[in-house]
């Protein structure tokens, strides 16, 4: 089982891969996105093989982050506005799963909804 990174699994592609070819802050927000929901998941289960594979990931997403940083076309304003944006929607996110009684994420329920509630995809 796996949210978002799988140890196992290398990342294969048909072509060369060149980081200067990506938006490092478009990447960033994306591993951004997956490291609050990897924490949500890490400190809202009651379910022990989510929690530790929550944090397994969390290791991984963060070294994706720091990657990403390290690149020439990384702004460092961008990046603390999505650092805002997605803390916004974790504390919602929390509030949310708490008034919900929600403790088991295998479903990715609570990934999805917005502040109003509505499923985002």
């Amino acid at each position: 089982m796996h949210f978002f990174y799988s140890e196992n699994q290398p990342f294969t592609s048909s072509r060369p891969f060149r980081a200067s070819d990506y938006n490092a802050n478009a990447q960033i927000e994306k591993h951004l996105e997956n490291w609050f929901y990897l924490r949500f998941i890490q400190t809202q289960t009651d379910d022990i093989t989510e929690r530790h594979q929550s944090t397994r990931e969390l290791t991984i997403c963060d070294r994706k982050i720091e990657f990403w940083k390290r690149q020439d076309n990384y702004c460092f304003e961008e990046f603390t506005k999505s650092v805002k944006k997605l803390q916004e929607l974790y504390e919602y996110r929390v509030t949310y799963a708490k008034a919900h009684k929600i403790k088991n994420f295998k479903s990715a329920q609570v990934k999805f909804i917005d502040k109003n509630g509505r499923r985002i995809r």
